[in-house]
């Protein structure tokens, strides 16, 4: 048995040396990421969407954005329409709302909410 090595060509060579700086360069971002960025507490943002009649109910988009670098785990937000005795509330709860980012989720009311004030009001968290 003859074993002969095979050489390889210039197009192999520039895949793997463009592989090689995509990896490092991946790397070190990473490293520095670790060395440079701080754990900020999660600083959670809320935003409401335009609200949609549904068959007998109104739902609204929410978006909801953590600013801090730390992740936000068990967030239940309670979202209160009206004022006095007329109040109705809503509850919209997220498992994890990693740092700098934001995730959607939708609330419903029975009432319309058009041109009502809609009061968010974060419930807790939890932080990891």
């Amino acid at each position: 048995m003859e074993k002969t090595k095979e050489r390889k060509n210039w197009l192999e060579w520039v895949v793997t040396g463009i592989s090689s700086v995509i990896v490092a360069f991946t790397i070190g971002i990473l490293i520095y990421q670790m060395a440079v960025a701080e754990e900020t507490p999660p600083d959670i943002v809320i935003s409401l969407g335009k609200s949609e009649a549904k068959n007998d109910y109104y739902t609204i988009p929410v978006t909801v954005k953590n600013n801090g670098a730390t992740t936000a785990q068990k967030l239940r937000i309670e979202f209160a329409m009206g004022e006095g005795a007329d109040i109705e509330k809503s509850l919209l709860e997220f498992d994890y709302l990693p740092g700098n980012s934001s995730v959607k989720g939708w609330i419903s009311f029975s009432e319309n909410p058009q041109g009502k004030y809609i009061k968010p009001h974060i419930l807790g968290y939890t932080s990891p």
